[in-house]
């Protein structure tokens, strides 16, 4: 994997578990933005979940409604997630990076 996609999965972690929510909605502004790395807001969204669910709804509306990757960041069960579900989310090397997480944690 390239340093630059991980890095930008690492710092969506990091501001999903302790950015403030201002710092949040920027980071989801600027990825939704991003079309080669929009998948990225699935771990930011699941990241918050915890600790701010308004937040975290705040961030996964940024994705398509009702996709799936909307609903894993959200909480839900929602089965295996596959490289192909999420392909139109982020780059080969985005999705690449962010899929054993999906699968850890779905």
């Amino acid at each position: 994997m390239s340093q630059p996609v991980r890095i930008a999965f690492g710092l969506a972690l990091i501001v999903g578990w302790r950015g403030s929510r201002d710092q949040v909605r920027s980071v989801a502004n600027a990825l939704s933005a991003a079309p080669l790395r929009r998948v990225f807001l699935v771990a930011l969204a699941r990241a918050r979940l915890d600790q701010d669910p308004d937040g975290a709804r705040e961030v996964a509306d940024h994705l398509p409604a009702g996709h799936v990757a909307q609903r894993w960041a959200l909480g839900e069960d929602v089965g295996a997630i596959y490289a192909d579900t999420l392909s139109e989310l982020g780059s080969v090397a985005a999705v690449a990076e962010i899929l054993p997480f999906v699968r850890r944690d779905g």
